[in-house]
């Protein structure tokens, strides 16, 4: 099992929310009147959390920046690998941490990954699908990422799963900002391959 982030930072009252707008769809609305520009965000992708490659240590360092400051996270896909079931075709279990290595692979994976990851709710804005998600959903018929954010989301996240990962940050500010000099409203759509 791995060990909670050891995190001195206190829970902060974030000057941002997210919403639905449709199923899939989901908007992101930022406080301006609380926050100078530049507005910190963290954007992180290709985790792969549950992997032996993962450096879950500089993670809780960026995790811990985040949620110290108030800024909210958007992961753009594979935030887990969950490559290393008996019906995963690409998997192996060298790739696969020890503490994982069970007969209910994929359950010690997400009850260690809602406790590692609860501390960090609050930030968390949007957790769109990547490819090894939808790999997963294909080889296991169960869609992990959805089931995930609705844990995170009884630990306090406003978080929402984006499918097919194409999560779009909009914002309204009277003043320009670093990624959008003369613009009023900014968006941004990056995505994540998401075929399996």
């Amino acid at each position: 099992m791995a060990k909670k982030p050891k995190s001195t930072a206190v829970k902060p009252a974030v000057p941002w929310y997210v919403t639905s707008t449709d199923e899939n769809a989901h908007r992101l609305t930022l406080d301006f009147s609380t926050y100078s520009s530049p507005f910190p965000t963290l954007h992180i992708t290709d985790v792969h959390w549950d992997s032996v490659y993962c450096r879950r240590d500089l993670l809780a360092r960026d995790l811990d920046t985040a949620l110290k400051i108030g800024a909210p996270v958007f992961i753009y896909g594979d935030l887990f690998d969950l490559m290393q079931g008996k019906l995963d075709k690409r998997g192996s279990k060298g790739g696969v941490r020890p503490e994982y290595q069970g007969d209910s692979h994929f359950d010690l994976i997400f009850d260690d990954a809602v406790k590692w990851w609860s501390p960090y709710a609050p930030v968390l804005a949007l957790a769109g699908i990547g490819n090894h998600e939808t790999g997963y959903q294909k080889y296991q018929e169960r869609d992990f990422m959805a089931v995930f954010v609705f844990a995170m989301r009884r630990a306090g996240s406003s978080s929402h799963r984006p499918w097919p990962s194409w999560p779009t940050a909009s914002h309204r500010t009277g003043a320009s900002t670093s990624c959008c000099p003369t613009a009023r409203r900014c968006t941004r759509t990056p995505r994540h391959g998401c075929s399996g």
